[in-house]
């Protein structure tokens, strides 16, 4: 039986940047415990930008220049990946 996680999602619009990046970060938890998910996998679909949850399940990273919007997927064995499109705008929680 796969368990569900909850991905939370904050961005930030990096004012200084001209290059068009913007920051995403947030933490992935277990939806059912509420459990920090150390190192599970968040990545930027269609591009080579990743990182992993840190000890307390959070994460940052930065969205290439050129787009957007981006798909950011939560990944870590035995649970379901969760998927979330974020802008360079707001600030978006899902699970």
């Amino acid at each position: 039986m796969r368990k569900s996680m909850t991905l939370s999602i904050g961005m930030f619009l990096l004012s200084g940047v001209l290059l068009g990046q913007f920051k995403v970060s947030g933490n992935v938890t277990d939806a059912n415990s509420g459990d920090k998910l150390v190192g599970a996998n968040v990545i930027v679909e269609g591009t080579e930008t990743g990182t992993s949850t840190d000890v307390d399940g959070n994460y940052s990273l930065t969205v290439p220049a050129g787009l957007s919007t981006a798909k950011v997927t939560a990944r870590y064995i035995g649970f379901k990946q969760a998927t979330v499109t974020v802008t360079a705008s707001g600030t978006q929680d899902f699970s």
